[in-house]
C-alpha cells in the first residue's frame, strides 16, 4: 500500500484573504519515497518579501 503526504503553503491563515502559493506531495510506501511533486502557484498579487 502507498500513501501521499500533501503540503500546501499559503500567504497566511485566513481562507477569505490568503492564497495558496505552493503545492507539494510525496508518495511513499514501507520501502520509502516513490515519487515527489512540487509546484509554485501564482497568487495573482504581489507577495511580501517575508513570505
Amino acid at each position: 500500500m502507498s500513501y501521499v503526504a500533501l503540503d500546501l503553503e499559503t500567504t497566511g491563515l485566513d481562507p477569505d484573504l490568503d492564497e495558496i502559493i505552493e503545492v507539494a506531495a510525496v508518495r511513499f510506501d514501507a520501502r520509502g519515497v516513490i515519487d515527489r511533486y512540487q509546484s509554485l502557484v501564482n497568487p495573482g498579487r504581489h507577495l511580501e518579501y517575508r513570505i
